[in-house]
């Protein structure tokens, strides 16, 4: 086959009937827009966008009709991935359009821009919508040259999309050849290629008005986690919405899930091949303590630790040479779980819990894991020996995004860290956490799980009448509102007279240790990937950690290290810190309990995987705040702890946020953290 050639030809107009059908099931049509909405049975769809969007039909057609069409015809055919969702001719376009659709139902969930006058929020709120959708339609073009190369059929040449689309260079039939998938990640960065062949000079003049809100669409298109901002967080849940509803579609259906003449395989089969060559290769510890695999006392199920075999699997394909690897451990479960490849639970996840017991090796644990028939890993002569003791599944619930303790740690509950260690703690015990500002309400037929917590709390009686939910703030934020909003136990309504004393029940972590024996520190425990044996007394931390002064300085560490690192973004709106005058005295103002909660988990402070409850979220942050009233780090509020401000331009006055004031002065470690802080403007979005 000829790869070489010329890709700019004179413009060609195409008839308005489809082109004959080929003999050949790879040879595919070049179709006009309209004629690929009817082969795809796309009106219904274009309907509920022009709905949504809800203005005058000529503005749409203009600003949206014309760039969906433009953007059909330069795609295609070509499928959204070669064996994953979306994998049949046109799946692209079907994807794409029903991200739009997500997006911008998930954009009506938004106040924007966050913290803005009601006046500033009307006037831009059709801007925004239509950044949103911008950043929707281009986020996956990408692939229109990472993915495949498009054969014109007559000519054997290479048609290039991003020199105009396949009507403009004369194609009239094409077969597709994909590229080697290395390319793949590149699509993310792709979508500026083409803003100026889907928009018009009007549309670009409008959505460049507001460089703050195009900044967020080039973040997104850009694969910019950093700088997408709300428009990222809309777009990436919608994409994720609409990629779970094609695996559930394809699982329910039966459709095949591989494109004809792909080169890859499924890759949920791609997952379990992995899977049996970690265990070939002796990588997958089974049936002692410490181990990632557990076979049932039957030997019929084998359960697998699931946050650690997601990342075996994930290292394993990456050596492989695979680069469509999710990096979201649920996106994992989902392959192996449409693909059933796992056992689900009597409510349809993918996630058990169960509790293993080896009472000769003194070894007893609970872990959440994937249930897996025996007989799709092992063969007879490959079953591991029967294990010396005993495994029981567990009615305690889990959710598929729930994340496990990994072998080398789960035997421990790690509660207290040097100020030092606190980044690398960050790195090495557990995951990012993710900041408000990119969270929203989940969309209840596909994570009701995740949203629970934050419905729970709302929908109790919240002293003070904060009625969040309707005020505006993001649901991060009205969750960590409505909690510090309620009563602490034992205090009720009469607080101590000493602001910075703990409430009752609360006490730093002291290690008890028995008179003559050294404690054994549980990083040591871990790191040796040995279990505990009975008696021995586990120290969480060695006794200097446990100072109240180490903790405050590895909160700030901590803080400073989300800084910089872009997680945490001072002074934005949906963010957990700002900097605030206070009786004339500039300050670091602190969203509480939250902020203090993802400290505590992230340092082992707190021991606790996946969604923290509403008590666990106050048990979590109430050690630190602990740490900080001994050390007197903070700006009482008369004789409580909580200040309240409400954002500027919130339509309740009960939309409050709760903060925890530190003066400037206080915040001496790091260094870089305080020289920042005194950069910082007095923010006007609180008041």
């Amino acid at each position: 086959m000829k790869l070489g050639g010329g890709i700019f030809r004179k413009l060609w107009q195409g008839s308005a009937s489809a082109p004959p059908a080929t003999a050949d099931d790879n040879v595919l049509p070049v179709l006009t827009a309209d004629q690929l909405y009817s082969r795809l049975s796309l009106h219904n769809r274009l309907r509920g966008i022009r709905r949504k969007v809800a203005i005058d039909p000529q503005r749409f057609e203009a600003m949206y009709g014309k760039p969906i069409a433009r953007y059909c015809e330069v795609v295609q055919l070509l499928p959204a991935s070669q064996a994953h969702h979306h994998a049949y001719p046109g799946g692209l376009i079907v994807h794409t359009l029903s991200v739009i659709e997500y997006a911008i139902n998930e954009r009506q969930k938004y106040t924007l821009p966050l913290a803005s006058e009601p006046e500033v929020i009307e006037a831009q709120k059709n801007l925004w919508t239509y950044a949103v959708f911008v950043a929707a339609l281009l986020h996956d073009i990408g692939k229109a040259v990472t993915m495949a190369w498009y054969i014109d059929a007559a000519q054997d040449k290479i048609r290039n999309p991003a020199a105009g689309t396949l009507l403009q260079q004369g194609c009239k039939h094409y077969t597709l050849k994909f590229r080697p998938t290395q390319y793949y990640k590149l699509h993310e960065r792709l979508g500026l290629l083409y803003l100026s062949q889907l928009l018009d000079s009007t549309s670009l003049d409008y959505l460049t008005r507001d460089l703050d809100i195009f900044a967020e669409v080039l973040g997104y298109v850009s694969a910019d986690k950093a700088s997408w901002g709300s428009i990222g967080a809309i777009v990436s849940t919608a994409d994720q919405m609409s990629v779970a509803d094609d695996l559930r579609i394809a699982s329910q259906t039966g459709r095949p899930r591989q494109f004809a003449g792909a080169e890859l395989e499924n890759f949920g089969e791609r997952l379990l091949k992995a899977f049996r060559l970690l265990i070939e290769e002796r990588k997958l510890a089974a049936n002692r303590p410490g181990a990632i695999l557990y076979l049932s006392d039957d030997q019929r199920y084998v359960y697998a630790v699931a946050k650690t075999i997601a990342e075996k699997l994930r290292e394993k394909m990456q050596l492989l040479g695979a680069t469509d690897v999710p990096a979201d451990n649920t996106r994992i479960f989902d392959e192996l779980q449409q693909h059933g490849l796992i056992e689900e639970t009597a409510t349809g996840h993918a996630i058990f819990n169960i509790h293993v017991s080896i009472p000769h090796a003194n070894f007893e644990q609970d872990f959440t894991v994937l249930k897996i028939n025996s007989r799709k890993l092992f063969t007879v002569a490959s079953l591991p020996a029967q294990m010396a003791g005993s495994v029981r599944e567990s009615d305690k619930a889990a959710t598929d995004s729930a994340v496990t303790p990994s072998p080398a740690t789960a035997s421990t509950t790690v509660q207290a860290l040097p100020a030092s260690a606190a980044p690398a703690a960050e790195q090495n015990l557990q995951p990012q956490v993710p900041t408000p500002t990119l969270q929203q309400e989940t969309t209840p037929d596909l994570q009701q799980e995740a949203v629970a917590p934050i419905l729970q709390i709302l929908q109790q009686d919240v002293t003070g009448g904060h009625a969040l939910a309707q005020d505006g703030l993001p649901p991060e934020l009205q969750l960590a509102a409505a909690i510090d909003a309620l009563p602490v136990p034992g205090w009720q309504d009469s607080p101590p007279d000493d602001p910075f004393a703990d409430p009752p029940g609360v006490a730093l972590p002291v290690p008890v240790v028995a008179d003559g024996v050294t404690p054994v520190p549980a990083l040591a425990q871990a790191e040796a990937n040995v279990p505990v044996p009975a008696g021995t007394p586990v120290s969480p931390a060695p006794p200097p950690d446990t100072d109240p002064q180490s903790i405050v300085d590895g909160f700030f560490a901590w803080l400073w290290q989300k800084i910089e690192t872009k997680k945490i973004i001072v002074n934005r709106s949906g963010q957990p810190a700002f900097v605030l005058e206070h009786d004339g005295t500039k300050c670091l103002a602190v969203v509480s309990p939250k902020t203090f909660a993802d400290y505590a988990r992230d340092v082992g402070l707190f021991a606790k995987e996946g969604a923290m409850s509403f008590d666990e979220m106050r048990q979590a942050a109430q050690v630190v705040q602990s740490a900080i009233h001994k050390r007197r780090a903070n700006i009482p509020a008369g004789s409580k702890q909580i200040h309240y401000r409400r954002p500027a331009t919130a339509q309740g006055a009960n939309a409050k946020l709760s903060l925890y004031l530190f003066a400037l002065e206080k915040v001496q470690h790091p260094d870089e953290l305080k020289s920042f802080l005194d950069k910082c403007e007095v923010s006007a979005l609180l008041i």
